[in-house]
């Protein structure tokens, strides 16, 4: 029993690696693209500019909509990269854990079909949830310059814990509570780094909705299989 166990982690640790490689594949790819283009002697934010950072909402315009794709995808070096490839390997582990708990016989209706698509990570679906995180910052307004896939991979570990508490059935109220809380204790750590977390948190309310939605789907699902 505990060899099988262990078995499930290794194969579960070894799925979420290749799944985070898959997922992650453009941003990947156009960050090390990037940062092999960039000389000792450039200027980091002219740099950054011209690779597609995401501007101050006051310099954004209808001929820099290309950037609310771009800056989601673009790291200012391999450490920012690694760190994000982290946070979001940790929530496709969740994924995994989450996966296996929800699973439903899919019926050929609009709510099963939409259940499944929405709750699988995919390189396309980053670049949506990163043009729509990037795209509400600029609606509200924020000054602060941003790049990097940490909104979306906080809108992956949101979506995860709060998926995760509907699932697990068997915990009680405050820890099912407490997982839902805990995205956005990791938001809020940053702040007062130099570093904006209107990214942090935007995603990780996305996640929280994405989750509320999925989980919420998932209990309709079974209560009609049941």
């Amino acid at each position: 029993m505990i060899r099988k166990r262990f078995s499930f982690i290794y194969i579960a640790i070894y799925v979420a690696m290749i799944r985070t490689i898959y997922v992650s594949s453009l941003s990947v790819i156009y960050s090390i693209w990037a940062i092999e283009n960039r000389e000792i002697n450039d200027d980091l934010l002219e740099w950054a500019r011209q690779w597609g950072v995401l501007l101050a909402s006051t310099s954004m315009d209808l001929t820099q909509w290309w950037r609310l794709v771009s800056a989601p995808l673009l790291h200012l070096d391999y450490s920012h990269l690694l760190s994000n490839l982290l946070l979001l390997f940790i929530a496709l582990l969740l994924s995994s854990r989450a996966s296996h708990l929800s699973h439903v016989k899919p019926k050929l209706t609009f709510q099963d079909l939409l259940f499944i698509i929405t709750s699988k990570v995919n390189p396309v679906s980053i670049l949506f949830y990163g043009f729509m995180i990037a795209g509400l910052r600029v609606l509200y307004g924020i000054e602060a310059w941003s790049l990097g896939l940490s909104g979306v991979a906080m809108a992956c570990l949101s979506k995860e814990c709060v998926e995760l508490a509907f699932y697990l059935k068997h915990l009680n109220h405050y820890r099912r509570f407490f997982l839902c809380i805990l995205p956005w204790g990791l938001a809020l750590s940053s702040f007062g780094n130099d570093i904006d977390i209107s990214s942090h948190l935007i995603g990780t309310l996305l996640g929280t909705f994405w989750g509320i939605w999925l989980g919420s789907a998932y209990g309709a699902c079974k209560t009609r299989d049941s």
